[in-house]
């Protein structure tokens, strides 16, 4: 009885994660390769620092879907300043700035004049683009030195410096969530906004904030593949946004808010990336992926759904009995 508890502590997510890594280790030769799983890590680690932005925005009850557009916008400003020679740490600075400024004025618009954030962030994924295709004139911007390069494919002790990146940012969302007062006002106006204000809450100021956060996740991953592609494509975040939401559903964040955890969606993000690697690797055509990966997530999300429910009859007959 005891064992059995322990496993229904483990997230369904976790077993469809482990059948699908299996099933591509059996079938797609090298995927289980150090060199593909090297690879693997990296490309988890993009969409993870996006999704983490992601799953605090669907907490509360919101969604960003311009992350994508900020990531190749913010590449492609970051790159444009290297190119003038522009110092790296500067460049990467007016990089995160700009990802800043636009999580600051779509959150601003959101909380504070009460504009819908699907309309709001539909529209700022519009002009992120746009900005982004009129900033490089439509071109990738190639070619850069070693040492920016160095933040995505340097490594520290045999790691790979952008996975050290998203664990840490990983650990300091986790904190973030878990063990601060904003973290705990999220989770509050994801459950009711209404309740949250008569407890006291600032609604409008958390949620300006975790719009800031969203995008700056969100300028931080975009520099980091423009750093490991050695290249600024004004369309290089483009799907990002929708894989990050996938993510964060399949994670186990519903999108009416209140609950939700950060090792959800990381778990979701790595099986969005394993799903994609494998079926590339298998040599199935783009077309054929877009279709079993949407497929595969409809799946893990009713299995979970079917779990979640089964714990709460389970639960719901133990206090009856009691």
């Amino acid at each position: 009885m005891k064992s059995k508890g322990i496993w229904n502590k483990v997230p369904g997510i976790l077993f469809g994660l482990a059948a699908v890594f299996a099933f591509f280790a059996v079938f797609a030769e090298g995927f289980a390769s150090m060199y593909n799983m090297q690879n693997l890590l990296k490309d988890c680690s993009l969409l993870i620092i996006v999704s983490l932005g992601m799953n605090l925005a669907i907490m509360s009850g919101k969604i960003n879907i311009s992350v994508g557009a900020v990531m190749s916008l913010c590449g492609v400003i970051t790159g444009i300043q290297l190119q003038r020679g522009v110092n790296i740490g500067l460049a990467i600075l007016i990089g995160l700035l700009a990802g800043l400024a636009l999580g600051l004025v779509c959150g601003y618009m959101i909380a504070y004049q009460n504009f819908s954030d699907w309309v709001v962030t539909y529209a700022f994924m519009g002009i992120a683009q746009g900005l982004a295709l009129v900033a490089s004139d439509g071109n990738t911007i190639p070619g850069f030195s070693n040492t920016f390069r160095f933040i995505a494919t340097g490594k520290i002790f045999g790691i790979y410096t952008m996975i050290i990146i998203a664990a840490l940012l990983c650990l300091l969302l986790v904190w973030l969530s878990t063990r601060t007062k904003f973290g705990y006002d999220v989770y509050s106006i994801g459950g009711s906004q209404q309740s949250a204000r008569l407890a006291g809450i600032n609604v409008k100021r958390n949620l300006l904030w975790i719009f800031i956060i969203t995008d700056l996740l969100a300028a931080v991953s975009g520099i980091l593949l423009a750093a490991k592609s050695n290249s600024a494509s004004p369309i290089g975040g483009q799907g990002y946004e929708w894989d990050a939401i996938a993510a964060v559903l399949i994670g186990g964040t519903p999108f009416d808010g209140g609950k939700g955890k950060v090792s959800g969606c990381i778990i979701g993000a790595v099986l969005m990336r394993t799903l994609r690697n494998g079926l590339t690797m298998i040599g199935l055509s783009p077309y054929w992926q877009t279709f079993i990966i949407g497929a595969v997530v409809m799946l893990v999300i009713v299995a979970d759904g079917i779990n979640e429910y089964r714990k709460k009859t389970q639960a719901a007959r133990r206090v009856y009995k009691s």
